[in-house]
Order: C-alpha cells, then structure tokens, then sequence
C-alpha cells in the first residue's frame, strides 16, 4: 500500500503530510498542466480514500485504546504521513 501511495503523491506531484484542499488543488493543477486524466484520477482518489480513513480527529493514546491492533497504531510512526 505505500508504494501505491508514493506513486500517487508522484503522479500528483506533492509531498506529505498534505491536506484534502492542498490535494483538490494539486490535482486542479495537474489537470490544467495537460496530465494524463486516467492516471491522475485513480491518485486523486486513492490519496483521498487513505486521507478520509486516518484517523485524525482522535488522540493517540484513544485511538490505541479502542483500537490496538497494530493497523491503526502503526501509522502514528509513518513518516509518509508526517508521523514522528
């Protein structure tokens, strides 16, 4: 799954950690550079599946409590994501 997301924050043309509305923009841009629309619409989407599903609105320490398995745990140490 991170080789996909690396190659959809290429295709794209950003780094992380990104915002929906630094995505939405980035994409924008993409369109109007003349891009492949295939190609940037299945990054597009991939990239905003992943950022809707973080868990962003929730403390570290509650989110190992409620969910400990180590999906959801793990991605405070991803770096692609700005972790620490």
């Amino acid at each position: 799954m991170r080789a996909e997301i690396e190659r959809a924050l290429k295709i794209m043309g950003i780094s992380p950690p990104v915002s929906i509305k630094e995505l939405k923009r980035a994409y924008r841009k993409r369109l109007m550079e003349g891009a492949e629309v295939a190609e940037l619409s299945s990054a597009y989407r991939l990239l905003l599946e992943f950022m809707e599903s973080y868990p962003f609105r929730f403390s570290e320490e509650e989110i190992k409590r409620a969910c400990p398995s180590e999906r959801f745990s793990s991605r405070f140490g991803d770096l692609l994501w700005g972790g620490r």
